[in-house]
């Protein structure tokens, strides 16, 4: 996985308030080398597993689709982001 630091694209929304994302084998972030945490280095290669396993589009046809179910259920953004099994396999094995 190819880590693109400093990617300028955090500086607008959405992105802005996330720490990376993995998009095939590259992997955005909004962090200089030296201030990258371990932990957003293991999430997102959980995610580059998952694209590796659904390809990219078929990753982000489920991720949307779960993300769209879930604020239908929770009416709230971060729930229903939290609750997108992607990312709870990714938080909970970072």
């Amino acid at each position: 996985m190819k880590i693109h630091y400093r990617h300028p694209l955090f500086k607008y929304w959405p992105l802005k308030h996330y720490a990376a994302i993995v998009i095939g084998r590259h992997c955005l972030t909004k962090y200089a080398p030296t201030e990258m945490p371990e932990y957003v280095i293991r999430h997102e290669l959980i995610h580059q597993k998952q694209m590796d396993k659904h390809g990219i589009v078929g990753f982000y046809l489920i991720y949307v689709k779960d993300y769209i179910k879930n604020l239908i259920k929770y009416k709230n953004h971060r729930m229903a982001y939290l609750a997108i099994p992607f990312e709870v396999e990714a938080y909970r094995n970072q």
